[in-house]
């Protein structure tokens, strides 16, 4: 009995156990992970492989053009008039007309022998179009990165803002001791420990949000990724690699060369309209009248032989067929000439706020250690009762401000420069 009981606790709890490691979060985790783990959750990746079967199925249904075509037809007509022979022959019987019903089943068989090179180049076709169709899921995939930045920076901003916050807090919170001891001893007022309690009350409101920004980021990027992260992961500071004067690889030139590619393509398709085309036939059927057209009966018969066919109309649209095929070309280019324009712009913009954010952290530096003195000579001030604790509260503000906003720059220029690569396509 103690043995049936036994079993299902330890099932249960090994089910409890195994569900609470899946549920941890990550301790550590890296902006590449998140990149790769995205790209691999994220649902257009199983159209590469739905993209492949139809490449396969299409150049298999185009390839079947050279199996032997099979058809079969049969009719069954009531004639106004058939022909007659009514002049009589001396020597030779006479015919019975022909019956005005007449029936006809027939199959016939095609085998393809040339076609101008026609099946050749449509599966050329169908395989520029399916390197178009991937490149365009390229290029909607390759978007996912920039998300998946923007949120991996937007958490690090705010955990080094958390971690700021917690050395600041540490100043204030000597200032406070100090001040509470003056005020036990009758040398301070009550409002000066109620103003430094009020700083920190606001550092604590401070904290609650930007651990909430945390804690959402994670949430997010858990989506997009499928990695179980929370606030307490630790993500991992970029390397940075940039190297100023990046070329542009964005997937989307691949696509237009594809794109003018494929009208390169329909073009030579285009052309074998004008050639002529050869195959054998043989037909074999049973009906009334037969191939002797003199016998009123039902009978079987064959035909076999070759078909020519050359549809001299396909000249008539050919000339238009090529001006088309450079007009739409030149589409393609111009499409493909503003988007390097566009992308053109935005690196120039981008290059621009590198070199603006390198600028202000070098200032930041400079202000932090004014400030930062500043501060100092303030508290020493504040102890020897030569300002108020206000006055004290604005130099820490200031300081406080002051690394700020050197985070802020530094991981903004760390992202600016990301972003650059991503625009570029040298990620």
């Amino acid at each position: 009995m103690k043995n049936k009981i036994f079993v299902p606790i330890l099932f249960v709890l090994n089910f409890i156990c195994f569900t609470s490691a899946f549920s941890q979060a990550l301790k550590t985790v890296d902006l590449q992970t998140c990149y790769s783990k995205s790209l691999e959750n994220y649902p257009l990746i199983k159209q590469y492989d739905l993209l492949s079967q139809s490449k396969e199925l299409n150049l298999s249904n185009t390839g079947k053009n050279y199996l032997p075509q099979i058809a079969v037809n049969g009719q069954a007509t009531y004639q106004s008039e058939v022909t007659q022979i009514e002049i009589p022959v001396a020597g030779f019987p006479s015919f019975d007309p022909l019956t005005r019903d007449q029936y006809k089943i027939f199959a016939e068989i095609t085998q393809l022998i040339y076609d101008g090179g026609a099946t050749n180049r449509q599966k050329k076709n169908i395989e520029t179009g399916q390197f178009i169709e991937k490149q365009k899921n390229d290029v909607e995939i390759y978007k996912i990165r920039e998300k998946v930045q923007q949120m991996y920076f937007g958490i690090l901003l705010l955990k080094a803002q958390i971690a700021q916050t917690v050395t600041i807090r540490k100043d204030l919170d000597a200032q406070r001791d100090k001040i509470k001891a003056a005020l036990d001893n009758g040398t301070a007022y009550r409002s000066n420990l109620d103003l430094i309690d009020a700083e920190l009350l606001k550092l604590d409101q401070r904290t609650i949000e930007m651990r909430s920004g945390v804690e959402a980021f994670s949430k997010m990027l858990s989506i997009f990724t499928a990695l179980s992260l929370n606030a307490e992961t630790d993500f991992l500071m970029p390397v940075n690699s940039f190297v100023p004067g990046l070329s542009i690889k964005r997937p989307e030139l691949s696509l237009f060369d594809y794109q003018s590619m494929l009208i390169d393509k329909q073009q030579d398709l285009n052309e074998t309209k004008i050639l002529p085309k050869l195959s054998a036939f043989l037909q074999t059927g049973y009906g009334k009248p037969a191939l002797n057209v003199l016998k009123n009966s039902f009978d079987t018969y064959y035909i076999g032989g070759l078909k020519f066919q050359w549809n001299l109309s396909a000249f008539y649209n050919r000339s238009n067929d090529k001006k088309l095929s450079i007009v739409n070309k030149e589409l393609i280019q111009n499409q493909k000439e503003s988007f390097l324009f566009n992308v053109n712009l935005q690196t120039e913009q981008q290059n621009e706020d590198i070199i603006k954010l390198k600028k202000l952290i070098e200032i930041d530096e400079n202000l932090i250690k004014l400030r930062e003195n500043i501060k100092q000579t303030s508290a020493l001030q504040l102890e020897n009762g030569v300002i108020t604790t206000a006055d004290y509260l604005k130099e820490w503000s200031a300081s406080d401000q002051a690394r700020q906003n050197k985070l802020l720059h530094e991981i903004q220029l760390l992202s600016a420069q990301y972003l650059l690569k991503f625009t570029t396509g040298n990620e």
